[in-house]
Protein backbone atom coordinates (compact mmCIF):
# COMPACT_ATOMS: atom_id res chain seq x y z
CA UNK A 1 0.00 0.00 0.00
CA UNK A 2 1.23 3.29 -0.66
CA UNK A 3 2.45 5.35 2.30
CA UNK A 4 2.73 9.01 2.39
CA UNK A 5 4.94 10.61 4.70
CA UNK A 6 3.93 14.06 6.29
CA UNK A 7 5.95 16.96 7.01
CA UNK A 8 7.03 16.25 10.58
CA UNK A 9 5.43 18.84 12.47
CA UNK A 10 7.19 21.45 14.34
CA UNK A 11 7.20 22.64 17.69
CA UNK A 12 6.09 26.87 18.39
CA UNK A 13 8.89 28.65 18.88
CA UNK A 14 8.25 30.67 22.62
CA UNK A 15 9.41 34.44 22.45
CA UNK A 16 12.74 34.94 24.44
CA UNK A 17 11.69 37.76 25.69
CA UNK A 18 9.38 36.78 29.10
CA UNK A 19 6.49 38.77 30.04
CA UNK A 20 7.33 41.48 32.22
CA UNK A 21 6.67 41.07 35.83
CA UNK A 22 3.95 42.94 37.45
CA UNK A 23 6.66 44.57 40.16
CA UNK A 24 8.20 45.90 36.49
CA UNK A 25 5.11 47.00 35.09
CA UNK A 26 3.68 49.29 38.19
CA UNK A 27 7.69 50.36 38.35
CA UNK A 28 7.25 51.60 34.86
CA UNK A 29 4.15 53.18 35.40
CA UNK A 30 5.22 54.95 38.48
CA UNK A 31 8.15 55.75 36.50
CA UNK A 32 6.45 57.54 33.56
CA UNK A 33 3.95 59.15 35.79
CA UNK A 34 6.94 60.90 37.70
CA UNK A 35 8.68 61.94 35.20
CA UNK A 36 5.34 63.12 33.44
CA UNK A 37 4.16 65.40 36.43
CA UNK A 38 7.12 66.90 36.96
CA UNK A 39 7.87 68.35 33.03
CA UNK A 40 7.48 71.47 33.22
CA UNK A 41 5.95 71.97 30.10
CA UNK A 42 3.24 69.07 31.13
CA UNK A 43 -0.33 70.69 31.60
CA UNK A 44 0.39 74.31 30.20
CA UNK A 45 -0.90 75.62 33.56
CA UNK A 46 -4.28 75.77 32.24
CA UNK A 47 -5.59 74.29 35.21
CA UNK A 48 -5.83 75.50 38.92
CA UNK A 49 -7.66 73.27 41.16
CA UNK A 50 -5.72 75.27 44.58
CA UNK A 51 -9.60 76.42 45.13
CA UNK A 52 -11.22 73.17 45.63
CA UNK A 53 -8.22 71.90 47.62
CA UNK A 54 -8.67 74.52 50.00
CA UNK A 55 -12.41 73.93 50.66
CA UNK A 56 -11.80 70.28 51.47
CA UNK A 57 -8.39 70.94 53.71
CA UNK A 58 -10.87 74.16 55.43
CA UNK A 59 -13.69 71.56 56.03
CA UNK A 60 -11.62 68.76 57.72
CA UNK A 61 -10.36 71.85 59.55
CA UNK A 62 -13.76 72.64 60.76
CA UNK A 63 -14.76 68.86 60.89
CA UNK A 64 -11.91 68.52 63.74
CA UNK A 65 -12.19 71.61 65.78
CA UNK A 66 -16.28 70.74 65.90
CA UNK A 67 -16.24 67.14 66.59
CA UNK A 68 -13.68 67.34 68.36
CA UNK A 69 -15.20 64.58 70.80
CA UNK A 70 -14.58 61.79 67.68
CA UNK A 71 -10.87 62.15 68.30
CA UNK A 72 -9.95 63.34 72.07
CA UNK A 73 -8.83 60.51 74.69
CA UNK A 74 -11.20 57.65 75.45
CA UNK A 75 -11.44 59.14 79.01
CA UNK A 76 -12.53 62.48 77.87
CA UNK A 77 -14.51 61.49 75.24
CA UNK A 78 -18.04 61.61 76.65
CA UNK A 79 -17.06 65.28 77.77
CA UNK A 80 -15.03 66.82 75.29
CA UNK A 81 -16.66 69.84 73.53
CA UNK A 82 -15.25 73.26 72.25
CA UNK A 83 -17.89 74.91 74.10
CA UNK A 84 -17.13 72.85 77.43
CA UNK A 85 -13.62 73.72 76.95
CA UNK A 86 -13.76 77.78 76.00
CA UNK A 87 -16.33 77.96 79.03
CA UNK A 88 -13.61 76.02 80.99
CA UNK A 89 -10.65 78.20 80.12
CA UNK A 90 -8.91 75.31 78.83
CA UNK A 91 -7.38 73.48 75.76
CA UNK A 92 -6.35 70.34 75.69
CA UNK A 93 -2.68 69.40 73.78
CA UNK A 94 -4.02 67.02 71.34
CA UNK A 95 -6.99 69.06 70.28
CA UNK A 96 -4.33 72.21 69.99
CA UNK A 97 -1.72 70.02 67.86
CA UNK A 98 -4.02 68.47 65.60
CA UNK A 99 -5.50 71.95 64.89
CA UNK A 100 -2.46 73.77 64.36
CA UNK A 101 -0.33 70.56 62.55
CA UNK A 102 -3.53 71.25 59.39
CA UNK A 103 -2.84 74.78 59.78
CA UNK A 104 0.12 74.17 59.04
CA UNK A 105 -0.18 72.11 56.64
CA UNK A 106 -2.66 74.29 54.67
CA UNK A 107 0.31 77.01 54.62
CA UNK A 108 2.86 74.69 53.28
CA UNK A 109 0.91 73.63 50.24
CA UNK A 110 0.15 77.69 49.61
CA UNK A 111 3.76 78.16 49.67
CA UNK A 112 4.35 75.45 47.28
CA UNK A 113 1.00 76.55 45.13
CA UNK A 114 2.93 80.47 44.73
CA UNK A 115 6.47 78.92 44.01
CA UNK A 116 5.43 76.22 41.81
CA UNK A 117 7.40 73.91 43.36
CA UNK A 118 5.57 70.38 41.80
CA UNK A 119 8.42 68.34 42.86
CA UNK A 120 7.81 69.64 46.62
CA UNK A 121 4.19 68.98 46.11
CA UNK A 122 4.82 65.26 44.60
CA UNK A 123 6.76 64.63 47.85
CA UNK A 124 4.28 66.66 49.99
CA UNK A 125 1.92 64.55 48.34
CA UNK A 126 3.12 60.99 49.12
CA UNK A 127 4.25 61.60 52.80
CA UNK A 128 1.20 63.13 53.61
CA UNK A 129 -1.19 59.89 52.32
CA UNK A 130 1.08 57.89 54.36
CA UNK A 131 1.03 59.82 57.29
CA UNK A 132 -2.92 60.42 56.88
CA UNK A 133 -3.62 56.46 56.92
CA UNK A 134 -1.36 55.22 59.54
CA UNK A 135 -2.78 58.11 62.24
CA UNK A 136 -6.58 57.24 60.86
CA UNK A 137 -6.25 53.31 60.75
CA UNK A 138 -3.94 52.64 63.42
CA UNK A 139 -3.34 55.53 65.85
CA UNK A 140 -6.62 56.90 66.29
CA UNK A 141 -8.55 54.14 67.08
CA UNK A 142 -6.00 53.24 69.89
CA UNK A 143 -6.69 56.96 71.45
CA UNK A 144 -10.29 56.64 70.82
CA UNK A 145 -10.89 52.92 71.63
CA UNK A 146 -13.05 52.08 69.07
CA UNK A 147 -12.79 51.61 65.37
CA UNK A 148 -12.80 53.29 62.41
CA UNK A 149 -15.77 51.73 60.78
CA UNK A 150 -17.19 52.76 64.39
CA UNK A 151 -16.37 56.84 64.13
CA UNK A 152 -18.60 58.47 61.72
CA UNK A 153 -16.79 62.11 62.36
CA UNK A 154 -13.64 60.44 61.20
CA UNK A 155 -15.32 58.81 57.95
CA UNK A 156 -16.02 62.33 56.97
CA UNK A 157 -13.32 63.85 57.72
CA UNK A 158 -11.49 61.21 55.59
CA UNK A 159 -13.72 61.66 52.72
CA UNK A 160 -12.92 65.15 52.99
CA UNK A 161 -9.11 64.33 53.23
CA UNK A 162 -9.67 61.91 50.15
CA UNK A 163 -11.52 64.92 47.83
CA UNK A 164 -8.69 66.50 48.85
CA UNK A 165 -6.02 63.76 47.61
CA UNK A 166 -7.83 63.23 44.90
CA UNK A 167 -8.29 66.97 43.57
CA UNK A 168 -4.19 67.08 44.52
CA UNK A 169 -3.44 64.66 42.25
CA UNK A 170 -5.09 66.16 39.28
CA UNK A 171 -2.86 69.39 40.20
CA UNK A 172 0.20 67.30 39.77
CA UNK A 173 -0.92 66.08 36.43
CA UNK A 174 -2.25 68.96 35.04
CA UNK A 175 1.06 70.57 36.44
CA UNK A 176 0.97 74.02 38.21
CA UNK A 177 -0.24 77.17 36.53
CA UNK A 178 1.90 79.78 35.09
CA UNK A 179 0.35 82.77 35.99
CA UNK A 180 -1.55 83.02 39.17
CA UNK A 181 -3.66 86.06 39.07
CA UNK A 182 -6.53 87.22 41.61
CA UNK A 183 -9.03 84.93 43.59
CA UNK A 184 -11.56 82.59 43.30
CA UNK A 185 -14.43 85.01 44.32
CA UNK A 186 -12.94 87.39 41.38
CA UNK A 187 -13.48 85.42 38.79
CA UNK A 188 -16.71 86.84 37.98
CA UNK A 189 -17.76 90.45 38.28
CA UNK A 190 -21.02 90.56 40.28
CA UNK A 191 -22.95 91.84 43.28
CA UNK A 192 -22.94 88.39 44.91
CA UNK A 193 -19.14 88.00 44.43
CA UNK A 194 -18.55 91.16 45.47
CA UNK A 195 -20.47 90.92 49.00
CA UNK A 196 -18.80 87.55 49.53
CA UNK A 197 -15.14 89.45 48.29
CA UNK A 198 -15.93 92.23 50.74
CA UNK A 199 -17.48 89.66 53.51
CA UNK A 200 -14.06 87.79 53.36
CA UNK A 201 -12.01 90.87 53.69
CA UNK A 202 -13.51 92.11 56.74
CA UNK A 203 -12.59 88.75 58.29
CA UNK A 204 -9.59 89.98 61.67
CA UNK A 205 -5.61 89.64 60.60
CA UNK A 206 -7.20 87.18 57.41
CA UNK A 207 -5.98 89.71 54.63
CA UNK A 208 -2.96 91.19 56.11
CA UNK A 209 -1.60 87.44 56.71
CA UNK A 210 -2.58 86.22 53.23
CA UNK A 211 -0.64 89.19 51.51
CA UNK A 212 2.42 89.05 53.59
CA UNK A 213 2.97 85.40 52.74
CA UNK A 214 1.76 85.95 48.66
CA UNK A 215 4.72 88.74 49.30
CA UNK A 216 7.22 86.31 50.67
CA UNK A 217 6.52 83.81 48.03
CA UNK A 218 6.25 85.47 45.01
CA UNK A 219 9.04 87.27 42.65
CA UNK A 220 8.22 91.02 42.72
CA UNK A 221 10.29 94.35 42.88
CA UNK A 222 7.66 95.79 44.83
CA UNK A 223 8.36 96.52 48.44
CA UNK A 224 5.83 94.82 51.32
CA UNK A 225 4.26 98.43 51.45
CA UNK A 226 3.85 98.72 47.95
CA UNK A 227 2.62 95.06 47.32
CA UNK A 228 -0.58 96.20 49.82
CA UNK A 229 -1.17 99.43 48.02
CA UNK A 230 -0.97 97.45 44.96
CA UNK A 231 -3.58 95.13 46.54
CA UNK A 232 -6.23 97.36 47.95
CA UNK A 233 -6.02 99.31 44.19
CA UNK A 234 -7.15 95.99 42.56
CA UNK A 235 -9.35 95.08 45.55
CA UNK A 236 -11.09 98.47 44.69
CA UNK A 237 -11.43 98.59 41.24
CA UNK A 238 -13.07 94.81 41.62
CA UNK A 239 -15.62 96.09 43.58
CA UNK A 240 -16.34 99.09 41.95
CA UNK A 241 -16.02 97.09 38.65
CA UNK A 242 -19.32 94.45 40.16
CA UNK A 243 -21.26 97.63 41.43
CA UNK A 244 -21.44 98.95 37.63
CA UNK A 245 -22.51 95.62 36.21
CA UNK A 246 -25.26 95.88 38.29
CA UNK A 247 -25.94 99.15 37.53
CA UNK A 248 -26.21 98.22 34.12
CA UNK A 249 -28.54 95.19 34.82
CA UNK A 250 -30.73 97.26 37.19
CA UNK A 251 -34.17 98.78 36.33
CA UNK A 252 -33.12 102.58 36.83
CA UNK A 253 -32.07 104.26 33.93
CA UNK A 254 -28.92 106.13 34.13
CA UNK A 255 -29.29 109.94 35.56
CA UNK A 256 -32.45 109.34 37.60
CA UNK A 257 -32.07 109.59 41.84
CA UNK A 258 -32.68 107.05 43.93
CA UNK A 259 -35.86 106.07 45.04
CA UNK A 260 -37.12 106.38 48.52
CA UNK A 261 -37.34 102.67 49.20
CA UNK A 262 -34.19 101.85 48.34
CA UNK A 263 -33.01 104.69 51.11
CA UNK A 264 -35.24 103.26 53.47
CA UNK A 265 -33.79 100.08 53.14
CA UNK A 266 -30.41 100.54 52.61
CA UNK A 267 -29.60 103.76 54.93
CA UNK A 268 -32.51 102.60 57.27
CA UNK A 269 -31.16 99.28 57.93
CA UNK A 270 -27.75 100.63 58.11
CA UNK A 271 -27.89 102.99 60.79
CA UNK A 272 -30.31 100.89 62.86
CA UNK A 273 -27.98 98.14 62.55
CA UNK A 274 -24.47 100.93 63.48
CA UNK A 275 -26.48 102.05 66.68
CA UNK A 276 -27.30 98.93 67.77
CA UNK A 277 -23.85 97.79 67.74
CA UNK A 278 -22.60 101.03 69.66
CA UNK A 279 -26.03 101.31 72.26
CA UNK A 280 -26.74 97.50 72.24
CA UNK A 281 -23.96 96.52 75.17
CA UNK A 282 -25.23 99.78 77.33
CA UNK A 283 -28.84 98.49 76.88
CA UNK A 284 -27.62 95.07 78.02
CA UNK A 285 -26.09 95.66 80.92
CA UNK A 286 -28.43 98.01 82.35
CA UNK A 287 -31.91 95.33 82.16
CA UNK A 288 -29.18 92.60 83.47
CA UNK A 289 -28.61 95.25 86.55
CA UNK A 290 -32.19 96.10 86.68
CA UNK A 291 -33.42 92.27 86.63
CA UNK A 292 -30.68 90.44 88.38
CA UNK A 293 -32.14 87.72 91.02
CA UNK A 294 -31.77 88.48 94.26
CA UNK A 295 -29.46 87.29 96.52
CA UNK A 296 -30.46 86.75 100.08
CA UNK A 297 -27.70 86.25 103.05
CA UNK A 298 -27.96 82.93 104.64
CA UNK A 299 -26.14 84.50 107.75
CA UNK A 300 -24.46 87.79 109.24
CA UNK A 301 -21.58 87.96 111.34
CA UNK A 302 -20.78 91.35 112.98
CA UNK A 303 -17.53 92.22 115.08
CA UNK A 304 -16.12 95.30 116.86
CA UNK A 305 -12.39 95.14 117.22
CA UNK A 306 -10.04 98.32 118.57
CA UNK A 307 -6.59 97.28 117.10
CA UNK A 308 -5.08 93.99 117.97
CA UNK A 309 -6.81 93.68 121.08
CA UNK A 310 -9.65 91.17 121.93
CA UNK A 311 -13.02 91.93 120.07
CA UNK A 312 -15.53 94.18 122.26
CA UNK A 313 -18.88 92.76 120.55
CA UNK A 314 -19.25 90.13 118.61
CA UNK A 315 -22.80 88.80 117.56
CA UNK A 316 -24.09 86.22 114.28
CA UNK A 317 -26.95 85.92 113.15
CA UNK A 318 -28.03 82.97 111.17
CA UNK A 319 -31.19 82.56 108.53
CA UNK A 320 -34.23 82.09 110.98
CA UNK A 321 -33.24 85.30 112.37
CA UNK A 322 -33.01 86.94 108.70
CA UNK A 323 -36.14 88.19 107.33
CA UNK A 324 -36.86 90.56 104.44
CA UNK A 325 -38.53 94.03 104.66
CA UNK A 326 -42.13 94.78 102.39
CA UNK A 327 -42.36 97.39 99.99
CA UNK A 328 -43.74 100.00 102.35
CA UNK A 329 -40.77 99.45 104.67
CA UNK A 330 -38.27 100.26 101.76
CA UNK A 331 -40.52 103.45 100.66
CA UNK A 332 -40.12 104.89 104.02
CA UNK A 333 -36.59 103.90 103.69
CA UNK A 334 -36.17 105.64 100.74
CA UNK A 335 -37.85 108.98 102.24
CA UNK A 336 -35.83 108.93 105.24
CA UNK A 337 -32.42 109.12 103.54
CA UNK A 338 -33.08 111.87 101.75
CA UNK A 339 -29.47 112.86 100.40
CA UNK A 340 -28.42 112.52 96.83
CA UNK A 341 -25.68 110.22 97.64
CA UNK A 342 -28.15 107.75 99.70
CA UNK A 343 -30.44 108.08 96.87
CA UNK A 344 -28.08 106.86 94.29
CA UNK A 345 -27.35 103.60 96.45
CA UNK A 346 -30.86 102.86 97.33
CA UNK A 347 -32.54 102.78 94.53
CA UNK A 348 -30.41 100.40 93.27
CA UNK A 349 -32.09 97.41 95.47
CA UNK A 350 -35.98 96.64 95.96
CA UNK A 351 -37.56 95.11 98.30
CA UNK A 352 -36.13 91.53 97.98
CA UNK A 353 -32.63 92.73 97.75
CA UNK A 354 -32.50 93.90 101.29
CA UNK A 355 -32.90 92.27 105.07
CA UNK A 356 -33.78 92.81 108.48
CA UNK A 357 -30.68 91.19 110.75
Amino acid sequence: MPCVQGTPRRPKQRTKQKEASWWTRLRTELRSFYQLALDPLHGGGRRDYFTSMFIFDLLTFLITIFGWSSFAESSASASADVTTYISQNYVPRTFLAMVLVQFLLLIVDRVLYLRKYIYAKFIFQVVLLLAVHTWLFFVLPVITERPFVDNSVAQLWYFCKCSYFGVSAMQLAAGYPTQILGQFLTKGANIVSAALFLAVQAIPFLLEFRELLDWACTRTVLSIMFWFKVQDIWSSIFVIKSFRHYEKSAPRKLGTPIGLVVKALVGGLGTIAIILVLWFPLVLMSLINSTSLSNPPKSVTVQLQIGGYQPLFHFTADQQFLTRISDAEMSTLKNTYTSPRAQSFITKYLASDVTRV
